[in-house]
């Protein structure tokens, strides 16, 4: 890996963090991370090439302190990477890495990119959510970023969910946009288990998400994202799909404006045979912001009866925006269906002028246009509170893209 300069930002963010109280496994698990650290990548780095991580090293930033959650009716409040506050529920257990006496089954490795390894030894607060019994209602996790001056925080979330278990979780991201964040959330489905997660990443300035997704036989897992809002913002995605009969659905919607870089790295690794995944991706851009996607799907030698399908599409308000994508296969077993595309255009002036002949105006008509491309994955949240603040933040920012 090339690595960028070391200045003293660098030594800020890269200095590991031990409270002297954590468990051995713990202090162990985040000196193992400091080894495996070689530095941040730079725009030599393939995996790297258009995201300007340079722009974080050139900035003076702090280490994200403490703070007190502000109000919120989410049962987990995350602050500045902090446990803020915890509400009991029957069926979910919310526990610290801290108070751990033995460690918890990580499926990150150390190694899966420089972020993540950042996280695994600057994260200050990690925590365990286990979910032993279906749950009703959604479970909402409130991550907010509280500074008055540029910092970063590393939250780390793993998340647990039961054999035959079935849970919705919604996680929000608030707060103050002069924040860096470096997250790590695991989430994993013991067999037949189902989830169906709502990943919502608003204000922060800069946003690294490192995901990783475990399934075993017949688990369901649907994980829907939503970004609106940063100049940075970059999604690692794994999924592992270990046993037949499991399935995993990624979607997601970005509205990129100004200057914004968003990068969607994914990767579906399929182990056995008989499992399915899909992903859907939309972006809408404009001004000059860029969408970069990777997306690789791997089936396994041997991974026979593997069905994968993977679509990328972009829709771009401006002649100024850029899209890079790169669906990729890679397929080491046979009789396996898999699928693979990507889609850049703009809006049709056939479409628009059908509408405006059936009396709307011609702004009416690209703005019901363009939200109704974002809409097919809007309309399969089932957090009814997200959905709806959703799509009227769609609908507002798409009137406002249309009106440049």
């Amino acid at each position: 890996m090339t690595t960028i300069g070391t200045k003293d930002m660098i030594k800020t963010i890269t200095s590991p963090v031990n409270s002297g109280q954590d468990p051995t496994w713990l202090n162990e698990f985040k000196q193992t991370a400091i080894t495996e650290f070689k530095g941040l990548p730079n725009e030599k780095d393939e995996d790297w090439l258009y995201t300007d991580v340079q722009s974080i090293a050139n900035q003076e930033v702090s280490t994200a302190t403490k703070q007190d959650a502000q109000s919120s009716t989410a049962e987990l409040v995350m602050v500045n990477g902090f446990v803020g506050s915890v509400a009991n529920r029957e069926g979910i257990t919310i526990t610290r890495f801290a108070d751990l006496a033995t460690q918890p089954d990580i499926k990150t490795t150390i190694k899966e990119n420089a972020f993540s390894t950042l996280n695994a030894f600057r994260f200050e607060d990690g925590v365990e959510v286990k979910i032993n019994k279906t749950q009703q209602q959604p479970y909402i996790i409130d991550c907010q970023s509280i500074s008055s001056e540029l910092s970063i925080e590393h939250p780390r979330i793993l998340i647990n969910i039961a054999a035959n278990v079935t849970a919705t979780i919604g996680i929000q991201h608030t707060g103050t946009s002069n924040t860096f964040v470096n997250a790590v959330f695991e989430c994993q489905l013991a067999e037949g288990a189902t989830l169906n997660m709502v990943d919502w990443k608003g204000s922060q300035s800069k946003v690294m998400h490192n995901i990783r997704i475990d399934q075993q036989k017949d688990s369901q897992c649907e994980y829907i994202s939503f970004y609106n809002d940063g100049d940075l913002f970059r999604s690692d995605i794994d999924v592992h799909i270990h046993d037949s009969g499991a399935h995993c659905e990624l979607k997601g919607v970005s509205l990129l404006k100004g200057e914004t870089h968003s990068h969607q790295h994914i990767k579906i690794h399929h182990h056995t045979p008989g499992s399915t995944s899909n992903q859907l991706f939309k972006t809408i851009l404009t001004d000059q912001s860029v969408s970069e996607f990777t997306g690789l799907v791997f089936v396994k030698e041997k991974s026979h009866e593997t069905d994968s399908g993977q679509l990328n599409q972009n829709l771009m308000l401006s002649d100024s925006a850029r899209v890079i994508s790169r669906p990729q296969l890679k397929i080491d077993a046979d009789d396996v269906t898999c699928a693979h595309g990507c889609t850049v255009g703009q809006l049709n002036p056939e479409e628009v002028f059908y509408i405006t002949s059936r009396g709307m105006n011609e702004k009416q008509a690209k703005s019901l246009l363009t939200y109704g491309f974002a809409e097919e994955v809007i309309e399969c949240i089932t957090i009814d509170t997200f959905r709806n603040e959703l799509e009227s933040i769609l609908k507002d920012l798409v009137d406002g893209y249309v009106d440049q």
